[in-house]
């Protein structure tokens, strides 16, 4: 219905969460599920989808439990946006709970290294760009000292803009 509905309203691009945004985990997408939504895409008139991510994740958290499911959590929903051919998942990375703004971005930055280091070659193509995709992450980075940037994470680095 998400395609549906920014069409009706005549928008252009549109941002989608490829799970439920509030869990942690879901099942796998089925081939008919990918199917389907790759067949009902075509048929909009939108220029761009994105996806985004869940508002649990916490790449900078000090609880390890909560720290090794924020990098699970990431991992899959990238996945499932390759498999759905977004070209990008907007994150919002977290926060250092208390650990010093230095000490989180520094863990934020090895978190997502880690996360792209163990994500299994994604087979899609950037519709943007038509070249293999790379895991692309738009990440809205935000602190008290810091105005607010977004870095876009690749397996070749990042880049703050």
């Amino acid at each position: 219905m998400a395609i549906e509905r920014a069409c009706s309203i005549k928008c252009r691009a549109m941002q989608i969460f490829v799970k439920n945004n509030m869990q942690w985990f879901a099942r796998p997408l089925t081939r008919d599920e990918i199917r389907a939504f790759l067949e009902h895409q075509q048929r909009g008139k939108l220029l761009s989808i994105f996806a985004h991510a869940n508002y649990l994740i916490n790449l900078a958290a000090t609880n390890p439990q909560f720290h090794a499911n924020s990098l699970r959590a990431l991992t899959e929903e990238l996945i499932r946006a390759d498999q759905l051919e977004l070209p990008f998942l907007v994150l919002h990375p977290g926060a250092h709970l208390g650990a010093g703004e230095e000490a989180g971005l520094k863990k934020v930055a090895a978190s997502i290294d880690k996360v792209l280091r163990k994500l299994p070659k994604l087979k899609t193509q950037s519709r943007l760009r038509r070249q293999p995709a790379r895991a692309h992450l738009l990440v809205t980075l935000s602190s008290r000292s810091l105005t607010s940037s977004t870095m876009c994470a690749n397996r070749s680095g990042f880049v703050f803009a």
